[in-house]
């Protein structure tokens, strides 16, 4: 069973965990640590995208 996603959202989501990320973490997000989540996060995007193709 598929759900009934749009797999737009899945992006936004990653956006909405990076923001929640930032205002935990403060100044411990440093860029490169802000990097690293940005590359993970992208990468769960697309693992999620790929289900739907």
């Amino acid at each position: 069973d598929k759900l009934k996603v749009d797999p737009d959202n899945f992006k936004l989501m990653a956006d909405c965990i990076t923001i929640s990320i930032a205002c935990k973490l403060k100044a411990a997000l440093s860029p490169p640590v802000h990097m690293i989540w940005h590359k993970f996060l992208y990468a769960v995007v697309e693992a999620l995208n790929s289900q739907y193709k």
